[in-house]
C-alpha cells in the first residue's frame, strides 16, 4: 500500500478505539515514515487517514465491487426484530433491551 500527499478534503471525524500498543506502535509509524519514507504526517490522526484512504482505494475486488452495481448490493435490510412490549419510562438500547 502507497501513501501518497496528503489531499484535503472536509474533515469528518472517525471514532476508532484500539489498545495502548496500537496506538503506540502508530505514534511509530508517524515517525518512521517522516524520517525514512519523506513524508510529512503531523500526528496519527493525518497517518490513520491516509492509511484508510490507501486501504479502500488501492483494494481491487473492492473497486470491481464498487463499479459493478455496489449501489444495489450496498443496501442494507436490517431483519425484523421482534418487538417487546416495555414501558414507556424505560429507556431502550441497541440491543433491544430496556434499561432495568
Amino acid at each position: 500500500m502507497k501513501l501518497t500527499s496528503h489531499e484535503k478534503f472536509k474533515a469528518v471525524h472517525l471514532k476508532v478505539p484500539t489498545n495502548e500498543k496500537i496506538a503506540g506502535l502508530l505514534e511509530q509509524y508517524v515517525v518512521y515514515a517522516n524520517t525514512q519514507l519523506g513524508h510529512t504526517f503531523a500526528n496519527v490522526q493525518e497517518l490513520s487517514a491516509e492509511v484508510l484512504r490507501a486501504f479502500v482505494e488501492e483494494d481491487r475486488s473492492f473497486k470491481v465491487w464498487r463499479e459493478t452495481g455496489a449501489k444495489e448490493q450496498a443496501v442494507v435490510v436490517l431483519p425484523a426484530v421482534k418487538e417487546r412490549a416495555q414501558p414507556e419510562s424505560t429507556p431502550m438500547f441497541e440491543n433491544g433491551r430496556g434499561a432495568k
